[in-house]
């Protein structure tokens, strides 16, 4: 093991999540400090670092493991963790930071390499054999790849934001490349962060950083994922969900669901499948919300006092799902409006709520349509859409002849939305292919539109696997295609992303039926058909458009409205008085 001096006024590469990247100075007294190298089976070195806690002695291990700044990670990755006597450790994942070789995007030898990690680091004079990881997004993804190599010193997991499968949960979403998100982190997350923990070892003395670093292969993850338009062999291996169910360490999730990197629906199908002991958060707000605000520390604080220094709390008796509802920050603090627990997901008392669309644009219950409300609508596609980064650039509304609109009455009660929504969209096109993006919003009695949720589908994408068992209706396979056919009115099954929203009584549920963006909105952006074409949605009995809400009976609001814009990740549009 290799020890470089420490020294003060570091400067941090931040990358606890895939694109919370930035750098500043520690103005905290720097703690303990070991850097050094890890030795692989195969001969690859692996840089970590290790931030020891005040004292001598042994102490439980926190291990975070990514591509991002690694081993040259800063004194910040132990801030959360100060002061309750863990020795927290970073390492770099192959093809990063001050490792040779090549990076590739969930390549087994993650696993692999991550489990050797944990076992020497159980290993060490420091440590007192329990080891702990923890982490947002990618270092999220890690922990279940490790995890399920089952290596025989982890006790516990604290994952954010992590994938089920790349492909439906960010590269693909509805089977549209979601190029926005691939490039932003090929070309910019991943490789910058890497190059700001390189930079802190050099500066810190690791003379061996720079002739490793000069012995890597560039990743390139744009061009991979372009070529896999399909779910595919390639995307089977490098899927979560295997790795899930043979977890034996207790593993804590946390996803919100407006999550602008990685859908909410990977945590709850990876919920679904973990069979160890297990906890999951979930919040409105964004890819941050694992770092934000107390509750999450705090059962992070009483998950790994329980699983690693054996601290009976009772933790593991709670209830297994938490929801935080209308968390915002509120006086330089994040405070949720309130919460509920629930036994499990879905939620046991959750029902559907079956919304006809009809031709005069309204939302409405039952399912037999009068002869005034059939008939059809239609849209250009690719003229209109919706941008959710904020409310400056949403309340510039879609072109009317580029989007539809379906709207209910004011509710005459508060109704509880948690799930996943569904539309059953009956459409036909001039198009060959088209892709349909859907937004789900909540109006308020004073016009302001609060965007909630948003959906995506490619029309070509018709054929379906089962229902998943964590609630929803089929999903497409993404394994083939079936391109439309002229006067072909088609059935498109389009699962919106899960939400927890309540639409208070007086306001009113809106649909919108639109295109996807082409420019990030915040990230997600994607590579549509640009060549534009009628869409039309058929209205009928027979041929039933339909929005489905899962809803729970009898739950109501605990607190007043936030006020409009003041949700991350959830814009309203105020119209003028």
């Amino acid at each position: 093991m290799t020890r470089f001096p420490r020294g003060s006024g570091l400067v941090i590469g931040a990358a606890v999540c895939c694109l919370a990247l930035g750098a500043r100075l520690e103005a905290a007294e720097t703690p303990r400090r070991l850097m050094g190298y890890v030795a692989m089976s195969d001969g690859a070195r692996l840089p970590y670092v290790v931030y020891l806690p005040e004292g001598e002695g042994r102490f439980p291990v926190l291990f975070t493991y990514n591509p991002y700044a690694g081993g040259g990670a800063g004194p910040a990755v132990a801030n959360e963790f100060r002061g309750q006597g863990y020795a927290v450790m970073s390492a770099s994942m192959r093809g990063t930071g001050c490792s040779a070789g090549l990076h590739e995007f969930q390549s087994p030898t993650i696993a692999q390499d991550g489990a050797a990690l944990v076992e020497w680091a159980a290993a060490q004079p420091w440590s007192d054999g329990n080891v702990g990881m923890f982490g947002n997004s990618y270092p999220g993804m890690t922990q279940i790849m490790v995890a399920g190599a089952r290596p025989p010193h982890l006790r516990a997991l604290a994952v954010g934001a992590s994938v089920s499968t790349l492909y439906d949960d960010i590269f693909y979403p509805g089977g549209i490349f979601n190029y926005g998100q691939a490039a932003i982190w090929t070309w910019l997350i991943q490789p910058r962060s890497a190059e700001l923990g390189a930079a802190l070892r050099i500066r810190e003395g690791d003379m061996e950083c720079a002739a490793l670093r000069a012995q890597q292969t560039p990743q390139n993850m744009f061009d991979e994922l372009a070529k896999h338009p399909l779910r595919d062999a390639w995307w089977q291996e490098r899927s979560v969900v295997r790795d899930a169910a043979r977890l034996e360490a207790p593993v804590l999730l946390f996803h919100a669901w407006q999550d602008q990197q990685i859908a909410v629906s990977a945590s709850l199908e990876l919920f679904h499948e973990i069979r160890a002991p297990k906890r999951m958060v979930l919040s409105n707000g964004s890819h941050s919300f694992y770092s934000q605000g107390p509750v999450q520390a705090g059962l992070r604080k009483r998950w790994f006092e329980r699983w690693l220094k054996g601290t009976r709390n009772g933790v593991e008796d709670e209830p297994a799902v938490t929801v935080l509802f209308e968390n915002r920050k509120q006086a330089e603090a994040w405070k949720p409006g309130w919460t509920w627990d629930f036994s499990t997901w879905p939620a046991p008392e959750s029902g559907w709520l079956d919304l006809s669309m009809t031709v005069a644009g309204k939302l409405r219950p039952g399912s037999e349509l009068l002869s005034t409300e059939t008939g059809e609508r239609f849209y250009v596609a690719s003229l209109g859409t919706e941008l959710i980064g904020d409310s400056a650039s949403f309340s510039s509304r879609p072109s009317p002849v580029g989007a539809l609109s379906y709207r209910g009455e004011p509710l005459a009660e508060d109704t509880t939305v948690l799930g996943a929504p569904e539309v059953v969209l009956q459409l036909s096109s001039e198009l060959a292919d088209t892709d349909v993006m859907l937004a789900l919003h909540d109006i308020s009695p004073l016009g302001e539109v609060l965007f909630v949720q948003r959906g995506f589908l490619r029309a070509s994408h018709q054929e379906a696997r089962p229902a998943p068992a964590w609630g929803g209706r089929p999903r497409p396979t993404h394994a083939a295609l079936t391109a439309l056919s002229q006067g072909e009115v088609r059935e498109l099954k389009i699962a919106l992303y899960p939400v927890g929203h309540v639409f208070r009584r007086g306001h009113v549920i809106e649909l919108l039926v639109l295109s996807p963006s082409g420019v990030p909105s915040p990230n997600w952006a994607f590579a549509s058909p640009v060549i534009p074409g009628r869409n039309q949605v058929h209205h009928g009995t027979l041929r039933r458009s339909r929005l489905l809400l899962p809803v729970l009976p009898k739950r109501q609001a605990e607190a007043p409205a936030p006020p409009c814009g003041s949700l991350e990740l959830q814009p309203c549009f105020s119209p003028p008085r």
